[in-house]
């Protein structure tokens, strides 16, 4: 989403991740899961980074994918992503991370070149580019990557993350309404947050999943070991 000083709006992808929620975490994972696929058929191999996937899954066979795959949540996919930013971050001479990661990485930043564009073709306005979402705020060197790409058209351009909780705009309009909307005598303190609730948007963080909801460790290696092994 961009917005010009007038107000003036352009909307880009977040149409949902079945028809546009272009480079988040389920069409990174989708990516990968078909460049995986693809090579195993071609090459009769199974990459690295599939066995990572199967691992994170507790799966023995690529075939199990199938099956999963067809009755996966959105969620369940999406998460496979951290299977690829985690492989990226330990080697870099991996064909399908790297693809998958430069295609994610260009597609982020063509999109945002590209609304920024809309807004205006003048090189000397200066354009802010504010950062959201688990791929980017969580992915450092992902990030990085996609400023580079945005910075090389668009010199001079600040680059920020969010600062508070997206829904918080919610929250904003929602206050905003009633202000415009208020009847005659409605007492205005009715519309103020309680105290200490103000402070929320500059202290709230947000946290990482439970441990409980993770792999327990000495699971990770399962699809690799024998079956007399993984049940001793």
């Amino acid at each position: 989403m961009g917005r010009d000083r007038s107000g003036r709006e352009v909307r880009m992808g977040g149409r949902g991740h079945a028809l546009g929620d272009r480079a988040g975490g389920y069409q990174i994972a989708m990516m990968a899961l078909r460049e995986l696929t693809a090579e195993y058929d071609s090459s009769n191999q199974w990459p690295q980074l599939g066995a990572e996937v199967l691992s994170r899954l507790q799966f023995n066979e690529p075939e199990d994918l199938i099956d999963w795959s067809l009755g996966a949540s959105k969620t369940e996919i999406a998460s496979l992503a951290g299977a690829v930013f985690e492989a990226a971050a330990r080697r870099s001479d991996d064909r399908i991370v790297n693809l998958v990661y430069h295609e994610a990485a260009t597609t982020l930043a063509m999109d945002a070149f590209t609304c920024a564009n809309r807004l205006s073709t003048d090189p000397s306005v200066k354009v802010q580019f504010v950062f959201n979402g688990s791929v980017l705020l969580k992915n450092e060197r992902f990030l990085e990557r996609v400023i580079e790409q945005i910075d090389a058209p668009r010199p001079g351009s600040v680059f920020s993350p969010l600062d508070r909780p997206s829904a918080m705009g919610a929250v904003a309009m929602a206050r905003k309404l009633l202000k415009e909307e208020t009847p005659a005598g409605f007492p205005e303190d009715a519309l103020e947050l309680p105290d200490g609730l103000d402070m929320l948007p500059s202290i709230w963080k947000p946290e990482s999943s439970s441990p409980t909801e993770g792999r327990h460790s000495d699971s990770l290696e399962f699809s690799e070991m024998p079956v007399s092994e993984a049940l001793s």
